[in-house]
């Protein structure tokens, strides 16, 4: 016999949203790489499933069907939907960080993988600098024109050649085997620059730099790129006995 005090509306149609719910939250595909994973579906459907059955046995009850001696066991299952909820939101907020850290990581070796081309490809010299001059990398193109095998790594002995920058190739007093005067506070534009070698070659180059700042925002060194500024001649190739220290 149904209660007269008792409206179908009142757990009936909570039973059929919560049923319907369920079954939605089943139906929800875990995708690798997806914000909803399986840790939250799993969080979510069970507190659906805990209201369903406290809302069955909420009809039941009205029918006289439902034991007394489960009433305790039905309000811990209630009190369960909170947690649930809240264990379920965390999953989906911990798996979008996880996501966004991936596709953060993904993005990094991607564009390191991008500017790695374009340093192998480009048809200049391009190289970094510390804050002493010295080279700590050099792509393809700056090894070829600094007849480099591979960039020199730390405790490297100095480099074969001798650096002079600016047009007055007689400044022998200024000649260095490294690059400091090119790491500037500033970038620097069009700078001439001539390299020697104890055998007796020559090469002009035309460099642009730019600094290279660390945290306190002090240069630490910068990174140039440099294109040749004519061919070889046999006047380049010609130099005096200062040239080769």
């Amino acid at each position: 016999m149904i209660p007269s005090s008792w409206s179908w509306t009142e757990d009936v149609l909570p039973l059929l949203a919560f049923g319907l719910a369920f079954v939605m939250i089943l139906r929800v595909p875990v995708r690798r790489g997806g914000m909803f994973n399986g840790a939250a579906k799993a969080f979510f459907a069970t507190s659906v499933a805990c209201y369903f059955i406290s809302t069955g046995s909420s009809i039941l009850n009205h029918f006289d069907l439902f034991p007394a001696e489960l009433d305790p066991v039905i309000t811990s299952i209630e009190l369960l939907w909170v947690p649930l909820i809240l264990f379920g939101v965390y999953a989906v907020y911990s798996n979008q960080q996880v996501n966004d850290a991936v596709a953060a990581r993904h993005e990094v070796v991607r564009s390191s993988q991008m500017l790695e081309s374009v340093m192998d490809t480009t048809p200049a010299g391009v190289v970094v600098l510390n804050g002493d001059g010295m080279i700590t990398f050099a792509n393809p193109e700056a090894r070829r024109l600094l007849d480099m095998e591979e960039t020199p790594g730390a405790g490297s002995p100095d480099p074969p050649w001798t650096v002079l920058v600016g047009d007055d190739l007689d400044a022998d007093q200024h000649r260095r085997p490294d690059f400091h005067e090119i790491v500037a506070s500033e970038p620097l534009l069009d700078v001439p620059v001539a390299v020697s070698w104890p055998n007796g070659w020559r090469r002009r180059l035309i460099v642009n730099t730019t600094p290279v700042l660390d945290d306190d925002g002090v240069v630490s060194g910068a990174v140039a790129a440099f294109v040749e500024r004519e061919p070889w001649s046999p006047i380049a190739r010609v130099v005096n006995a200062s040239d080769l220290h």
